[in-house]
């Protein structure tokens, strides 16, 4: 979502997933990469017991957009899907608006398959994400690229990071 407007909002969204005969196989609530940061950290104070039984934290699901900011929304199904025709209905509320938009997927066996070998191996503590990135610039020249390095526990991890002409 791109905020074009002078003034900042907040914004959720909803996607829902009918089959082919209509029926609403899930629900997800979309979230972005900050409010993930928020909740795992509003876990970490629960499990270390920062506040007190009698304070209320107040679940915050919408994501403020300020004037110029772009943030992506996703969201993750959590019900096993088989291979099909889907239609995908997302509803977005953003300020007092909210805008609602219908898509046709097809989920194939590939895709499932991809999506299965995703997963992190057994045992791993934390996931990249892209699994491999190759950087090319002329001598002299400078490049950047991003990656993302995900703790997928809940313990502090330690990543060394070397790298290699080759």
């Amino acid at each position: 979502m791109f905020n074009k407007s002078e003034t900042d909002f907040k914004a959720r969204g909803r996607a829902l997933v009918q089959d082919s005969s209509g029926k609403i196989i899930t629900s997800i609530n979309l979230t972005t990469e900050s409010l993930e940061r928020k909740k795992k950290d509003r876990e970490k104070e629960k499990k270390e017991k920062k506040f007190k039984d009698k304070d209320k934290v107040k679940e915050d699901e919408d994501q403020r957009l300020y004037p110029g900011s772009k943030v992506a929304f996703f969201g993750r199904i959590d019900k096993l899907v088989t291979p099909g025709e889907y239609t995908a209905i997302l509803n977005m509320k953003y300020g007092k608006r909210s805008i609602t938009a219908k898509e046709k997927i097809k989920i194939t066996e590939e895709d499932i398959a991809s999506l299965a070998a995703k997963k992190p191996v057994e045992g791993a503590s934390f996931e990249i994400k892209p699994a491999s990135l190759e950087i090319k610039s002329p001598p002299g020249g400078v490049r950047s690229a991003f990656f993302n390095i995900t703790n997928i526990t809940d313990k502090p991890i330690k990543v060394t990071l070397s790298l290699k002409d080759i």
